[in-house]
This record gives structure tokens, sequence and C-alpha cells, in this order.
């Protein structure tokens, strides 16, 4: 910074590095930080001159990506039951959506654009005719249980009981009412104060874990985190990084890409292989003759298909098409007559799943 110049910093404790993340956003005069914890805080201190008036007015304008949990909802939240939505109707509303799709396709661009049109007809199609599930309140459950807690539940028992045996009176001024009301009340504030105490003791806990045990300080930190830390928000691949769930699958996609890809050996004159590789190619497309498929071929094909699994990347199973309708299946053959395969059937999921025998940190990530 130049002499003379007024700046800002940031400054914190030694013990508080792995909470706090610093942000490349800003410059001598705009500083910003991180801190990791029950909720992500983002603090901004901004330089201003003794000069300027105390009104100042300030404009921030920060892009805060989405939730993966947020960005990819499904149209169809919850599992279809097929034996309770009306087949009939499901076929003339997929039947009415093929009819609006275009023509047979003519190029690639146009196949990936007409599988996108076909996934939406299907899952709008099925949208309307599914049965919309019944939503449950759920109680509340309490978030920890001490003996303070305990006591407090009791003596609400104890006067909700005699409230009871005492024909409930509705009367606010009567005692066993006043009686019910003071004990749930205390059992409300005991329950505060005892949620409070516990993540105070959690942060403590995560502060004085930092250096003596990582194990015990990463494990605190995904606690505290919750549900949402096992959703991929950013990825890096080859010091690149990758936000959003749109952006990450494309990393996804640039990082399988670069392992399919040969290594450069010296020994092998990679341009000469390039060349032969494409003369091959062109060979075997010039040979190549395509088989068309008939209709007969695709039905016996969907009738094989397992049912009760779960859904692709686009939100479509099995059942879709095994209770579609007949111009659905003539306009997959007129999809499959282009001889590619498009884009949205390449895309799968990744999760990780543990054998039922020998050690759990033996998986397989699929």
């Amino acid at each position: 910074m130049p002499r003379g110049y007024g700046g800002v910093a940031i400054l914190w404790k030694k013990n508080l590095d792995k909470l706090v993340t610093t942000l490349p956003i800003g410059n001598e005069r705009i500083q910003c930080i991180e801190l990791s914890g029950n909720q992500q805080k983002l603090y901004i201190y901004i330089y201003l001159s003794p000069l300027s008036s105390s009104n100042f007015k300030l404009r921030l304008k920060y892009e805060l990506p989405c939730r993966n949990s947020e960005v990819q909802k499904q149209s169809i939240s919850n599992k279809v039951k097929w034996n309770k939505t009306d087949k009939d109707k499901y076929k003339s509303l997929i039947e009415e959506g093929i009819a609006l799709l275009k023509d047979k396709p003519q190029n690639p661009t146009e196949l990936d654009e007409a599988f996108v049109t076909l996934n939406h007809t299907i899952t709008k199609a099925t949208v309307a005719v599914a049965p919309k599930k019944k939503t449950k309140k759920k109680k509340k459950k309490l978030q920890i249980m001490t003996e303070n807690i305990f006591q407090a539940i009791s003596k609400k028992k104890i006067a909700f009981f005699k409230w009871k045996q005492n024909c409930r009176p509705s009367d606010p001024n009567n005692s066993y009412t006043l009686q019910k009301k003071m004990t749930t009340s205390s059992l409300q504030k005991q329950c505060r104060i005892e949620v409070a105490l516990h993540k105070i003791q959690e942060r403590q806990k995560i502060i004085d874990t930092g250096y003596n045990d990582s194990l015990l300080f990463y494990s605190l930190i995904k606690k505290q985190r919750g549900k949402l830390s096992r959703f991929i928000e950013e990825l890096t691949v080859k010091e690149e990084l990758f936000l959003s769930p749109e952006n990450v699958m494309k990393g996804w996609n640039k990082h399988f890409g670069d392992l399919a890809k040969k290594s450069n050996n010296t020994s092998f004159d990679t341009k000469y292989l390039k060349s032969v590789e494409k003369e091959a190619f062109k060979i075997c497309k010039d040979k190549y003759i395509h088989q068309e498929i008939s209709n007969e071929e695709i039905k016996k094909a969907v009738s094989k298909l397992n049912t009760n699994k779960a859904e692709d990347f686009n939100g479509v199973t099995a059942e879709y098409f095994i209770h579609g309708s007949e111009s659905l299946l003539l306009y997959l053959q007129q999809l499959f007559a282009l001889n590619s395969v498009t884009y949205l059937l390449k895309i799968g999921t990744l999760f990780q799943m543990y054998k039922n025998k020998g050690d759990i940190k033996n998986d397989k990530k699929i």
C-alpha cells in the first residue's frame, strides 16, 4: 500500500485459522472473510475517510451460489405409485405431447433437443396423473435432553394431568389452567437455554481441539454443518474451481474426460497414431450398414426393463415407458434411427455404496 493511503485489515486469533476463510474479493480498502460455524457468516470491512459524511451510503452486490439441494429439485419429488394412477389418462396425455413434438431429428444437436423435450413431456404427464402424497405434520423433537429439561417435562405432565382430571377448565384464571400454562412456558424456556449452552460448548470444543486433535475437529465441523455438508457445491479440477451444481457437472465431465485421454508417450509418434485412428474410424463408418430397430424390438426391450428402480439423472424411471402409449415407442424408434447417442443418456449419478460384509472402509463409488 502506498505511503499516506488509508486501508483496512482484519485480525483474528491464531487458533481460529481453520474457521476463517479469506475471500479474494475487495482491495486495500475493502476486506472480506467468511467464518464457518452453525451459520456461515460473511464479514466485510470497509475503510471510510474521516472527512466523509456519517450518512455515507454503500451499495453491495454479492452473488451467492445456490445450494445443490435447492437447484436440483425434481418435478416429481415422491415415488409414483402406478397402481393408484389413471394409466389411460397418462397414455392420452403422452399422445397429446408426442403430437406436438417436432419431426424426426436430422443431426445430433436436434437429437439432444428432442430428448430434452421428450423428458419434459413425460414428466409433465406423470405429474398430472400421479396422486399427491399426503403430507404429515411431524412433531418437533427435542434437540437435547438434560436433567433440567427432564424435570420440566415431569412438572408439565403433572400439571396437565391435574387439569385433565378437573374437567379441562377453559377459564384462563383457573388455578389448574394457569399452572398448565406456566409449566409449558417453563419447559420452552428451559429448552432454549439448554440448546444455547450446548451450542456454546460445541463451539468452544471446536476451538480447543483445533491443533490437538484434527480428526475430532473435522468431525465436529461436519456435525455442526449438518446434512448440507453432503452436497457438492464446489469442485477443483487441476487448480480450476467450479461453483454451482451446473458447473460442478462440467468439472466432473472435464475430470473423467481427461482420465479417458491417452497419456503422451515419448516412444510413440502421436501424430501418426491420431491419423491412423482417424483413418480406421472413416473405414469403419463407410463399411458400417445401419440396421434399423423395429417397433417390436423396442416393445420387447421395454417390457424387459426392471421396475421399482431408482430414477435417472432426469427423474425418469422404467415405468414411464412401460405404461406409455404406442406413439411414445414409435417416437423412440425415430430417435434411435439417427445412429447417435445423446449426451442425456451418458449422464449418471455418483453415490457411495457400502458392502454388506467386511470393513465399512472398503467401499465402492458408483
